[in-house]
């Protein structure tokens, strides 16, 4: 399968000339390209790599899971990515990208995006299935 899913980590910071990575995720769309960028000198990550979008404003990093993608670019081979799902409401948006490594048409992710959430996300679901247990139990004793 040549198109996986990758997880954006960092997209709650600010970029260092102040913007809004948290408003340029509310302006990309699903299916829109972005650019990666390795970041090798990157005292927290030697295999960071960094996203931007079509606009060429930073959204974020790939999460660490994604490490193999830094060893292709590093390679020069080619990897195409696109925004696969915008995630979150309420300011807190998360990104999951879809990774294309080879010539042949985009195919639909066959993970539903639960693994490759970003962490900020993770618990924003995490509270929702408690809600939702509570709200069972509430009614299951009324």
């Amino acid at each position: 399968m040549p198109c996986y899913p990758a997880a954006v980590a960092g997209e709650s910071f600010a970029n260092a000339d102040g913007s809004s990575r948290q408003a340029e995720i509310a302006r990309c769309q699903v299916g829109e390209a972005v650019t990666l960028e390795r970041e090798p000198d990157n005292p927290h990550d030697e295999n960071c790599v960094q996203v931007f979008s079509a606009r060429g404003v930073q959204i974020g990093n790939l999460a660490r899971e994604a490490a193999w993608i830094a060893q292709r670019l590093d390679l020069d081979q080619d990897v195409e990515t696109r925004i696969a799902r915008i995630l979150g409401d309420r300011g807190r948006l998360g990104v999951v990208l879809q990774v294309k490594t080879d010539d042949g048409p985009w195919e639909p992710l066959e993970d539903d995006g639960a693994g490759a959430q970003p962490v900020a996300d993770r618990n924003f679901v995490v509270w929702i299935i408690v809600a939702l247990a509570a709200l069972a139990i509430a009614t299951a004793l009324f």
